[in-house]
Order: structure tokens, then sequence, then C-alpha cells
């Protein structure tokens, strides 16, 4: 009976120790396949397109300075929000749900989809009747990340260069934790009202050569636990010294009686 009490005790001590070391060095690695080579990236030459719900800094100039100023979004947009979602931030204009942004004398534009160098081209063009060689600088103002699940900082990353790739989210993120799966990180991009999900492993060095290395405005990435974290979070294992202890002082106290 006390030899059987024993086995069972040397079981559940097995057990946690499995369990607490399921975390293995290679979960921990990011492109675990790197080798000496050269990748190129996919889309070195990234341009996030515009959506819904942008802030878009619009600025005009020309050689005309007093004429070109009525273009400029500060003269007739919306002051915008800042990290915190306190107005106060700069002025910008937003994109409307319908896509559209209206620009006086050119009325709505439909911006949705474009690049700013895209829309640029577009508003120069159609100012040229109004003054004479135009220049249209555009800015986000709200160009941002979210990033949540197994990381150091969840929270949201304001990106002030307009360009982050998914690599540099994590870092300012506080990367990922010990018990994040670096096999398994979820994109989750807002393409004008269709919720799209990518998986992404950051252990293998393809993901430079993926079409989202490059993160889109407002995207998401959740870092998903690996799966000896919801075990080790469960009512279950965190019962178990209790149970291993209760078994240790019953094998004393049987141990004493035998005597």
């Amino acid at each position: 009976m006390i030899l059987q009490i024993k086995r069972t005790l040397i079981t559940f001590c097995f057990l946690i120790v499995l369990l607490s070391s399921c975390t293995g060095p290679k979960r921990l690695i990011y492109f675990s396949n790197k080798t000496d080579s050269v990748v190129t990236l996919t889309n070195q030459k990234f341009e996030p397109l515009i959506q819904t719900g942008d802030i878009l800094n619009i600025s005009v100039s020309s050689l005309d300075p007093a004429s070109s100023g009525i273009f400029n979004s500060a003269s007739y947009g919306i002051q915008g929000v800042n990290q915190g979602g306190v107005g106060g931030g700069s002025v910008g204009i937003i994109v409307g749900l319908d896509s559209n942004i209206n620009y006086p004398r050119l009325g709505k534009l439909k911006v949705v989809g474009k690049t700013k160098k895209e829309l640029s081209d577009e508003i120069e063009q159609k100012l040229l009747p109004y003054l004479k060689d135009p220049i249209v600088n555009i800015r986000f103002q709200n160009f941002r990340i979210n990033v949540l699940g197994e990381v150091g900082r969840v929270g949201i990353i304001s990106v002030t260069n307009e360009q982050i790739s998914i690599i540099e989210a994590i870092a300012n993120a506080g990367d990922i934790s010990i018990y994040g799966n670096r096999k398994n990180v979820t994109l989750i991009r807002d393409s004008s009202g269709i919720i799209q999900f990518h998986k992404l492993d950051l252990t293998n060095k393809s993901i430079f050569e993926s079409p989202y290395f490059y993160l889109q405005n407002n995207d998401v990435l959740y870092v998903e636990p690996i799966k000896s974290k919801a075990i080790i979070s469960s009512e279950t294992f965190l019962l178990l010294p209790t149970v291993v202890s209760a078994f240790s002082f019953f094998l004393l106290v049987l141990n004493q009686l035998s005597k």
C-alpha cells in the first residue's frame, strides 16, 4: 500500500515538472531555420492604403501661397485625435464611411484603397485650374497598431513614420513572453469592413517574404499562449501542489503508523 502511494506521488511530481518545462528553447527562437543567406523583402516598397476612419493631413503649396492656403486641411478639416483618444492632436480630415472626403472646390473624392502618392497626384491634377504648380503632401494622423496577447506590453503603438514591420511591432510591445506561441501569431486586418485573419510563423525566416511583413493602419496582432500555459493556469493544475502536499502528509502518517 505504501509503495503504491509512493508511486502515485512520484507520478504527480513528474507531471508538475513536465508541464512546467513545456516551453523548450526551440519555442523561444525566432527564425530558427536561418542560415547564411540573403532574403529579399516581398513588398519592400510598401505603402499603406487609405481606409475608412483614417485621419488625413493634406498640405498644399504652390507659387501663390495665399491661394493655396484654402486647400490645406488645416483650413477646413477637423481636429485630430491623439493616442489617448482626446482631442487636441494635429488637424486633419476623416475619411467617411462612404470612402470619400469632402475637399474644397473639388467636392467629394473617393480615397479608400489608394496610396498617399496616388491621392496626392490626383489632387494635384485637379488643382491645376486653381493653382500654379501645386504640390500636395499627405500624412496619416492616426497610424497605429494594436498588439494583444502574450507580449511584454499590451496596447496601442503609434507609428510616426507610417511604416512598421511585424518584427518592429513585437519589439515595441516588449517582445513575446516565454508563454507566447511564436508559431501562431494572428494578424487581424479591417479592409473597409472586411475583416481578414492571417496566421504568421515568426520562427520561420519566410516571414520576411510574407506580404504581411509590413503592417497597415489599425492592424491588430494577437499572440496566443502556448497550450502549457492554459494547463498551468487551470484550477486543476493550481491544486496539484496542494494534492501532492496532502499525499506527502498522508505518506508520513502511514510511515509513522507502520513503525
